[in-house]
């Protein structure tokens, strides 16, 4: 190699000697080099960002599937107690109305009457006093139960119980009438006000349908989503601790959609079953109180109106919800109406005595006090009937959200320690 010192450029010069090639300049790390060292020195950040999304999630899951899911069985509780609370109410209706019809039985009976039936007419009256004492305390240890409505219902059974007994112990029909006003002004109206009240809670939609399937599809989909990135940063396509998280969402996701979106439970049929009872016996009443009157030679005709009335509510009760089910009872239904019809027309030909027997004879099947009984049977096994299959479904309900409460705490520490886990794995590959 020759230099040339050039006067004019005092730089020592090495011309390229012909047929050899130039020497390459060293060049430092850059351009793609320097690319795959940022990449790899950003993917262990990314990973410890991603297992600190999985942690919370995993979390945030966990806590809330417990609590929501707990709450949601105490809610379950809740409206089957509402649904169970409004059957009692109706029921308690039937056994006042059995006991002024008992009643009044006993005082429109003679002498001759009372005396071979007065045994029973006092285990009857006693028998509807002590069953709707029975309800009063059952509401009583029922906490959905208003205190203030429970006070006040007492204080009215408890009057309307006394002035009813004193009025079959003194044969006066003042204090029947008193208690028949109590009954018919104060109670019933309560009763009913309360029970649509009930049934309105009971068929509410349930709080919690959409909040723990919700929180648990956005997990476990995010925990689906988060395995694209973990698969970019390494040869393997599926992360195992990562898909066991989304598994364990996809896990309680599903369970909580399946058991929520059972219910909210239809009890309204129940209370028409009961408020048919009802009704039907008001109609009875009704007959009553037109037979003691028509035989004062007082009118009737208000009694004998209400009594259509409640037939006919009776009827639409009926027809709504009982008619495919069990035809007997609408045929039980028939027979007292047959009977009504016989007892309207003695009653217009003045023949009290035969009205008389016609109401308190229940000897003979088809009679109708018998019919009237019987169709109340018919009716309360059919409204018990519905009651336990309401009841069964609500009860399995409750004890599948308490049992994904319980196993949510392990389903998500497993997909806790499995997420974790799995992108650990992930990071030993560039230390």
């Amino acid at each position: 190699m020759t230099l040339i010192r050039n006067p004019q450029n005092p730089v020592m010069t090495n011309p390229a000697t012909p047929g050899r090639r130039a020497i390459k300049p060293v060049v430092k790390p850059g351009g793609q080099a320097l690319a795959s060292q940022r990449k790899k020195g950003n993917t262990p950040a990314l990973l410890r960002r991603l297992r600190a999304v999985v942690a919370g999630l995993m979390i945030v899951l966990g806590v809330s599937t417990v609590v929501l899911g707990n709450a949601a069985a105490a809610e379950t509780d809740l409206k089957a107690s509402s649904g169970v609370q409004a059957i009692r109410m109706t029921t308690m209706s039937t056994h006042l109305l059995h006991a002024d019809q008992t009643a009044a039985e006993y005082l429109i009976a003679t002498e001759n009457q009372l005396a071979a039936n007065q045994q029973k007419y006092l285990a009857e009256l006693r028998t509807a006093l002590e069953n709707t004492d029975e309800l009063v305390f059952n509401a009583a240890a029922d906490p959905s139960t208003d205190r203030g409505w429970l006070v006040d219902i007492n204080a009215m059974v408890s009057r309307y119980e006394r002035d009813l007994e004193r009025a079959v112990s003194d044969r006066d029909l003042s204090y029947l009438n008193t208690a028949n006003k109590t009954l018919q002004d104060d109670i019933l109206p309560r009763l009913e006000e309360s029970t649509f009240a009930a049934i309105a809670q009971a068929n509410s939609p349930r709080g919690y349908q959409f909040t723990i399937p919700g929180i648990s599809w956005v997990a476990a989909l995010v925990l689906l989503a988060l395995c694209v990135p973990v698969a970019k940063t390494s040869h393997r396509v599926l992360n195992v601790g990562l898909l066991t998280s989304a598994v364990a969402a996809l896990v309680i996701a599903v369970w909580s959609s399946v058991t929520l979106t059972i219910g909210p439970w239809d009890y309204q049929p129940i209370y028409n079953a009961g408020k048919a009872r009802s009704v039907v016996a008001s109609a009875q009443l009704a007959d009553l109180r037109a037979a003691r009157l028509g035989a004062t030679g007082a009118d009737y005709t208000d009694e004998l109106k209400q009594w259509d009335e409640c037939v006919d509510q009776a009827q639409s009760l009926l027809y709504e919800d009982l008619l495919y089910e069990d035809d007997d009872v609408l045929q039980l239904l028939t027979v007292y109406t047959g009977n009504h019809a016989q007892l309207v027309k003695e009653m217009q030909q003045k023949n009290w005595d035969t009205v008389r027997s016609t109401l308190l004879t229940d000897e003979k099947d088809g009679a109708l006090r018998s019919s009237v009984r019987s169709f109340d049977q018919a009716v309360l096994r059919i409204q018990n009937e519905r009651l336990a299959e309401v009841r069964s479904v609500a009860d399995a309900n409750r004890n599948s959200l308490l049992v994904l409460s319980s196993l949510a705490t392990l389903l998500t520490l497993g997909g806790l320690i499995g997420g974790i886990w799995g992108l650990n794995r992930r990071l030993k590959e560039y230390e």
